[in-house]
């Protein structure tokens, strides 16, 4: 477990301290202020569904729990990388998808506290390649290249060979 159990996966934000913040069931939070959503509002305790924009841009839009990203919800950086998938305490726990670089790479699989952690599908180059990997506690311990991603790959080539000569 992080010492800061705020720190998300690989660099997600801290949580922020929100004081006298509001949230609704199905509204939004932008820098402590209500967007919409029903009547019902909860004061100094945020829970429930809500979204939280940061200063530097950063978002977070899902199920809140005492100020912390806790259930489901996706975090999106402003410079293009995301986790989409269950929280536990404000950090990736269970599963979920992981996506950096504007979706150059792509993790889709579990998660223990922010560690990359069992089965699941890496994808590399706008899912070009894929590999099905094992994680345990953040180490990768099994990978293999898909058969089927290393077929797309080569039939791509091929299209695209075939569209340079003839176009």
């Amino acid at each position: 477990v992080s010492s800061n159990p705020g720190a998300g996966a690989e660099g997600a934000p801290t949580v922020p301290t929100i004081q006298n913040s509001i949230c609704d069931t199905d509204g939004e939070i932008a820098n402590g202020q209500k967007n919409g959503g029903d009547d019902t509002i909860f004061i100094g305790k945020l829970y429930g569904k809500g979204k939280y924009t940061w200063p530097d841009g950063e978002v977070y839009d899902g199920e809140w729990l005492f100020f912390m990203p806790h259930g489901v919800g996706k975090m999106k950086e402003k410079y293009g990388s995301s986790y989409d998938g269950e929280w536990f305490a404000a950090e990736p726990h269970g599963t979920g998808t992981l996506t950096r670089l504007w979706q150059l790479y792509r993790y889709q699989g579990g998660f223990s506290y922010s560690k990359k952690h069992g089965k699941g599908v890496e994808a590399w180059f706008w899912n070009f390649i894929e590999f099905e990997v094992e994680f345990e506690d953040g180490q990768l311990v099994h990978r293999s290249l898909r058969f089927a991603s290393l077929l797309k790959l080569i039939v791509r080539v091929i299209i695209l060979d075939y569209l340079l000569r003839h176009y």
